[in-house]
């Protein structure tokens, strides 16, 4: 597949993605974050903080939170 071919999909998200959203967050924070955190589990912690299945959850039911996922 070229560049030209790809295609990438979205469409709206729902709060049942939420656990596939927290994982992806939480992932990103602890993989490419490390400028930030430098691999400290306190700093760690308090990046973590906050990123649960819930939270993800309200802030797609939000007016303003996230609204798309790529598939």
């Amino acid at each position: 597949m070229t560049l030209a071919q790809a295609v990438v999909l979205v469409r709206p998200a729902t709060v049942d993605d939420a656990a596939a959203v927290c994982a992806l967050v939480r992932r990103s924070i602890v993989e490419l974050g490390t400028l930030d955190h430098a691999g400290q589990p306190a700093a760690l912690e308090q990046w973590l903080a906050g990123k649960t299945d819930r939270a993800v959850a309200d802030w797609i039911a939000a007016a303003t939170g996230l609204r798309w996922i790529a598939l």
